[in-house]
C-alpha cells in the first residue's frame, strides 16, 4: 500500500509521465483538484486555478483529475476536455497545471490514498470527495496538509498562500 503522494506515478491526458518523487518538483507542494466542465463550480474554480496557479507557479504544481462521478458533470472526452480547459488558459501554465487522465474518483487508488488512506484521515478528519472541485494540498515530503470544499477557492485562501511559501526542502534519501 502506498503512504504518500509521490509514489502515485500519473499519466496526463496526452500520454505525458508524471512522478512527483522528481527531483524537478522536490520542495514543491502539489494541489489535486477533481473537476468537471459542466459543473455549477466550473467558472469560478477555473478562474480561481488560473490565478492562483500564475501567481504560485514556482511553489506549487497542481494536477487536474477529470471525472464524471458527480452527476455525470464530466461526460466529454479527453480531447474535448484539454478544448474546455484551454478557455480558461490553464494548459498554457504547463508543467505548473498539468490536465490528467479522465478517471473515476471512486476507484482510482490515488484518490482512495487521499480520501480514507491519508495521514490525516488516520488522526479521523473525513476527507472523502463529495462532489467536483475538491481539493487536496498536498506537502513536499507526499503527505497530506489539508483540503478545500468545492465552493472554497485557492485564492480566498490566504493560509494556503502562506502554505505554499513555506518552502521546505525534502532530503535525498
Amino acid at each position: 500500500m502506498k503512504s504518500s503522494f509521490n509514489q502515485f506515478i500519473q499519466k496526463t491526458y496526452d500520454g505525458r509521465v508524471i512522478d512527483p518523487s522528481y527531483v524537478r518538483f522536490r520542495g514543491m507542494k502539489s494541489i489535486v483538484i477533481n473537476v468537471a466542465s459542466e459543473c455549477g463550480y466550473t467558472d469560478n474554480n477555473y478562474k480561481d486555478i488560473f490565478e492562483f496557479a500564475t501567481k504560485m507557479k514556482d511553489k506549487v504544481s497542481i494536477y487536474l483529475y477529470p471525472s464524471n462521478d458527480f452527476g455525470g458533470q464530466e461526460p466529454k472526452s479527453e480531447e474535448e476536455i484539454a478544448k474546455f480547459c484551454d478557455k480558461y488558459g490553464v494548459l498554457d501554465l504547463y508543467p505548473t497545471v498539468k490536465l490528467m487522465n479522465k478517471i473515476s474518483v471512486k476507484d482510482s487508488e490515488l484518490f482512495q490514498y487521499l480520501q480514507y488512506d491519508n495521514n490525516l484521515t488516520q488522526e479521523g478528519v473525513n476527507c472523502e470527495v463529495t462532489w467536483n472541485f475538491q481539493k487536496f494540498l498536498i506537502n513536499t515530503d507526499g503527505s497530506l496538509w489539508g483540503y478545500l470544499y468545492p465552493e472554497e477557492l485557492l485564492t480566498n485562501q490566504k493560509n494556503i498562500e502562506e502554505w505554499c511559501n513555506n518552502m521546505e526542502i525534502i532530503k535525498e534519501y
